[in-house]
């Protein structure tokens, strides 16, 4: 606790169709607070939903986003956008970095850091 306020704990959990999945611990337990495919999305629905369970704006929140179950290191993905100076979108999972952000190389551009809804894992 942080000045005597609860912690707010959130779980983000990957579905099957890579939609996350936004869970929200509130003082009867935890619930679900919804969906989303946009990563800059889990923060203000964390906090929203954080409001309305606590009635509350003033309280910390711990978000824990589950590592991407469909990817793994080494695995080739094709970007949406080409990275700046590059002939083509493909490139591969170097790690994992908090809030669902993957690292990826490209092997013209290098490191970059990328929300899973940037790129597609090559099958």
């Amino acid at each position: 606790m942080i000045d005597d306020l609860p912690v707010v704990r959130v779980w983000v959990h990957f579905t099957e169709h890579h939609a996350m999945n936004v869970v929200v611990e509130g003082p009867d337990g935890p619930f679900d607070a919804g969906l989303t495919r946009c990563t800059s999305d889990l923060g203000r629905i964390a906090r929203e939903a954080a409001h309305t369970a606590w009635r509350t704006d003033t309280f910390p929140i711990e978000i824990t986003v589950d590592r991407p179950f469909w990817i793994k290191k080494g695995t080739l993905v094709e970007l949406t956008e080409d990275p700046e100076g590059a002939t083509h979108p493909y490139a591969y999972v170097t790690g994992f970095l908090p809030m669902g952000r993957v690292l990826v190389r490209h092997p013209q551009t290098g490191d970059g850091v990328y929300a899973t809804e940037e790129f597609t894992a090559v099958r």
